[in-house]
């Protein structure tokens, strides 16, 4: 019985995120919005500390080095990013969000908005907090542990 809800439980993860993904996909693209649910975790994060390395983006989105680089050279084509030296570190750059970058990721958020909104619909915020707490834990776990 144990095993099978574990099993569960990292099944309903993934279908989780997987359909939340498309859904994101979907409604940016009706909403006009060129871009995918990856690139906009980019903005996310340049929009909460603008000015971030390539190595930190990659880190905190979990993607290896060609991932993000493709992430970050398609953004920039979009003209939404910009790599600029790093005065610190010749061997970088740090990347940086564009006046269109950072007027597209306010609206994109209410699309993320609703999406959210609508998955939480009818759970207590109790339940919610457990949810959260209980996923950390999961994510502290797996990060911790060697493979």
């Amino acid at each position: 019985m144990e095993e099978n809800l574990h099993f569960e439980i990292g099944y309903l993860i993934r279908q989780a995120s997987r359909i939340g993904g498309y859904r994101m996909d979907h409604k940016f693209e009706r909403a006009g919005y060129p871009i995918t649910r990856e690139q906009f975790g980019v903005i996310r994060l340049l929009w909460e500390e603008n000015g971030r390395t390539q190595q930190n983006l990659a880190e905190r989105l979990v993607k290896n080095k060609a991932s993000i680089t493709s992430l970050i050279e398609n953004l920039e084509k979009k003209n939404l990013i910009l790599r600029k030296p790093n005065r610190h570190d010749k061997r970088s750059k740090l990347v940086y969000l564009t006046e269109k970058g950072r007027m597209m990721h306010d609206n994109m958020l209410e699309l993320v908005q609703e999406i959210v909104d609508v998955a939480v619909k009818g759970i207590e915020d109790e339940k919610l907090m457990i949810v959260r707490d209980v996923l950390r834990k999961m994510i502290e776990n797996i990060t911790s542990e060697e493979l």
